[in-house]
């Protein structure tokens, strides 16, 4: 909602209040306030594109080296492998990945893509707050100050991806023609059912792969959508002057948390196989803000207001293990223009 639509509904509550008994209608506020803001400086990355843990790594061609990949894993043992080469901690995901005195393994890794920032315009919303006066001398006021708000932001990325695709081949000759070969996902199994022993020293492999395919460079495409709506809780303390009767100048600065509701989706084709997941998150952020604003008085207890907040706290990051959104807000402002009601 534009802010230029906002300011008569603004305007309209507070005169509805304005109409009331001020003395004490919400007890210990001396004054509320209600504004449309408009977070600036905010940026959202997607994380790069893959498939599987998301932390796909095949890894140099070199002994002693943990290597994981999208359908299984071939680890370095507790103090070393056996002769320096062989290692009985590894594991696949699917019976296809033997293939006669061949176990294969498949890497897809990011390349170039979704892992790109985005600057955001702005996240629009709205607060309500309220004050209370500790000290008034003269035409300065020392007070203590609340608001609640929400903010709400919807974004979308499609676009290309480039992906590189390694495959490793393992020779696990030895195993099938001793009739030794474990079935996959052994480990998903505790060791007593047949799950993986990593110091077992009868189903070892070369824990380097006898041949490899790769990297190749793999295209494909995608979506993904980052919703999201962020309440805001402050609590502060402010001094304002009253220049004249009509403007008054003030400083703000207090403790901020945010709790951040999202939802993460993406559907991606890459090299022929669709991925696609929706995961939805709540995170609670801390910070801070300092701020300014100015007050023009329209009567008694009716005013108009423009207020900039400099605000800083945890990023929000939303997604699955291997993809990604997440909002930067460690270094962000909010602009606010609303009107205010003192009792």
């Amino acid at each position: 909602m534009k802010t230029l639509h906002t300011l008569p509904l603004l305007a309209l509550f507070a005169l509805s209040l304005d109409a009331q008994e001020r003395s004490g209608i919400f007890g210990w506020f001396d004054g509320i306030k209600l504004s449309h803001q408009t977070l600036r400086e905010t940026s959202l990355t997607f994380g790069a594109g893959g498939s599987g843990t998301g932390s796909s790594n095949p890894g140099a061609l070199v002994n002693e080296v943990d290597r994981e990949y999208d359908n299984g894993f071939v680890r370095t043992l507790d103090g070393g492998n056996i002769g320096g080469s062989l290692t009985g901690y590894w594991d696949y995901s699917d019976a296809s990945q033997v293939q006669g005195n061949n176990l294969v393994f498949d890497s897809l890794q990011a390349g170039a893509g979704f892992a790109v920032e985005q600057e955001i315009d702005s996240i629009p919303g709205f607060e309500l707050s309220g004050n209370h006066i500790f000290v008034a001398k003269g035409n300065r006021n020392i007070g203590l100050e609340t608001g609640i708000g929400f903010l709400s932001k919807r974004q979308t990325q499609s676009g290309n991806i480039d992906m590189f695709s390694t495959q490793d081949t393992y020779d696990v000759s030895a195993l099938v023609t001793a009739g030794l070969m474990p079935g996959p996902n052994r480990s998903a199994l505790p060791v007593s059912q047949g799950g993986v022993d990593a110091n077992t020293t009868t189903l070892v492999i070369d824990d380097i792969p006898a041949n490899r395919t790769g990297p190749t460079q793999v295209g494909g495409s995608g979506t993904r959508d980052f919703d999201a709506t962020l309440w805001t809780l402050r609590l502060g303390a402010y001094i304002e002057q009253a220049l004249n009767t009509k403007l008054t100048l003030a400083l703000h600065g207090g403790a901020l948390l945010t709790i951040a509701d999202g939802e993460f989706a993406y559907n991606e084709t890459i090299n022929g196989t669709t991925f696609a997941a929706t995961t939805d998150d709540t995170e609670f952020l801390w910070g801070g803000y300092i701020g300014a604003s100015a007050t023009c008085q329209l009567t008694d207890g009716l005013a108009l207001f423009a207020g900039y907040q400099y605000q800083s706290h945890e990023d929000y990051q939303i997604g699955t293990t291997d993809r990604q959104a997440t909002l930067d807000l460690t270094e962000s402002y909010l602009l606010q223009l609303g009107v205010s009601l003192r009792f």
